[in-house]
C-alpha cells in the first residue's frame, strides 16, 4: 500500500525533466538494471514518458540528453517534502 501511496503523491507533482504541470505518470525508474520498486518513480509528462521521444520510445536518446532514470530520484524526493 506504501508504493500506491507514493506514485499517487508522484502522479501530482510536475514532470521531472520538462516541467510540464501535473498530473504527471509514475515512471518507475529501470536505467542500470534496476529492478522494479514502486517507491523508486518519477514524475514524467505523457511526452517524456511515452510520447516519440519519450523514455520508452527512445530510450537511448532520452538518456543521452537526460541522464540516467534514477539521476532525478534526489529531487524527486525533495519535491515531496515540501
Amino acid at each position: 500500500m506504501a508504493g500506491l501511496a507514493h506514485m499517487l503523491a508522484i502522479k501530482g507533482l510536475p514532470c521531472c525533466v520538462c516541467g510540464a504541470a501535473p498530473p504527471s505518470e509514475a515512471h518507475h525508474c529501470r536505467s542500470g538494471g534496476m529492478a522494479r520498486d514502486d517507491m523508486k518513480t518519477i514524475p514524467l509528462c505523457v511526452a517524456c514518458h511515452r510520447g516519440p521521444r519519450g523514455y520508452h520510445a527512445a530510450k537511448r536518446t532520452w538518456e543521452a540528453e537526460n541522464g540516467p532514470d534514477h539521476g532525478f530520484l534526489p529531487s524527486v524526493a525533495r519535491g515531496l517534502q515540501t
